[in-house]
């Protein structure tokens, strides 16, 4: 409207452009206190104001030692199953029991077994029970530093887990960066804040750096954009919201256009095209989801997976001690009837 006139009109002040000046301007009365001048005048939006926190979220793991910190990922067994493999064959290629050279699926099972059992009584030569003794020495060394990792991983995302409440965001270490008129609309409150565009004060603070260890309240429609601008730091979003409010915009009264902007808004918001609004454009911005970066607790069925390596490992040791059975009878039988042939 103020362009088809030769005006120019703004919705949010522009600070970096000091040759722009508006002829009139919008302002939301989250930032700016209305009710100190006379010449302001509130445009109802009719509609409540929600409040999200950002947090800094866990620090992610190094992709690499996720295969061996991780038991609950396919990638871990998909590595565990190639390893087995790959010791299965070296042995084949290269292990010997006296002068006859074990079967492929005979050497899975004495893995299985060494692995349930422990070696067995069979006599070995010095240097066989020099590698065997250097592979168990290795393995404990392994498994001694799988275990610190795997609890030093898991004990942070149990015990530390990501901040999903304003009660944990009052109790967390890190201080909250907030407007401070936004704790007087909002009848808003923590432990340790860090003011920003104070009013009241002469010399207002700037913003602090988001790449710190800060927590910040900002409105919720402006996390997607606020945690896109962010680039070298993961951010994490509080589940729960910090506060609601009838949100309002404000107008100066002085302004050629304000009135009649005032009399089309309220056309607007008692009009059927406000409810349009909402279910397009109000709902997808405060409600939709970002990140999603979540942090399951260990539960009791995820223990089933030892059961479940132990049953594995049973049936496939089963499995290939029938197969070598059965290959060894058929090759009896089958040297038998040439024996048989041969005499005849």
């Amino acid at each position: 409207m103020a362009s088809k006139r030769g005006g120019k009109g703004s919705l949010l002040s522009l600070n970096h452009e000091s040759k722009y000046f508006p002829d009139f301007m919008l302002i939301e009365d989250i930032l700016f206190d209305a009710s100190r001048f006379k010449f302001v005048k509130l445009l109802s939006m009719n509609q409540f104001r929600y409040l999200c926190v950002v947090t800094p979220a866990l620090d992610e793991e190094v992709p690499w030692l996720q295969v061996f910190i991780e038991p609950f990922h396919w990638t871990v067994w998909a590595t565990f199953l190639v390893v087995i493999e790959m010791l299965a064959i070296f042995v084949y290629r290269f292990g010997y029991r006296g002068n006859i050279r074990r079967s492929f699926w005979t050497i899975h099972f004495e893995i299985y077994q060494t692995f349930m059992n422990g070696l067995s009584d069979r006599r070995r030569n010095q240097f066989e029970e020099y590698v065997i003794g250097m592979f168990v020495l290795l393995c404990m060394i392994l498994m001694a530093v799988y275990e610190s990792a795997l609890v030093s991983s898991m004990s942070m995302k149990r015990f530390y887990p990501e901040i999903d409440t304003i009660e944990e965001v009052n109790n967390s270490k890190y201080p909250v960066v907030i407007v401070k008129r936004v704790t007087e609309l909002f009848n808003l409150y923590f432990k340790n804040m860090t003011w920003i565009a104070d009013e009241t004060s002469t010399n207002r603070t700037a913003v602090p750096n988001i790449m710190t260890d800060y927590q910040h309240v900002v409105p919720c429609e402006s996390v997607y954009y606020y945690i896109k601008w962010n680039v070298k730091r993961r951010l994490h979003v509080v589940a729960e919201y910090a506060g609601s409010k009838t949100n309002n915009f404000a107008i100066a009264t002085f302004s050629p256009y304000g009135e009649v902007l005032y009399y089309y808004w309220t056309a607007f918001l008692e009009g059927d095209l406000f409810k349009y609004w909402q279910l397009t454009r109000f709902v997808p911005k405060y409600f939709e989801k970002t990140g999603g970066y979540t942090v399951n607790p260990l539960n009791l069925r995820d223990t089933n997976i030892a059961w479940f390596t132990i049953l594995v490992g049973s049936l496939s040791s089963i499995l290939a001690f029938s197969i070598e059975l059965i290959c060894s009878v058929v090759n009896r039988f089958v040297f038998v009837q040439r024996g048989r042939k041969t005499v005849k």
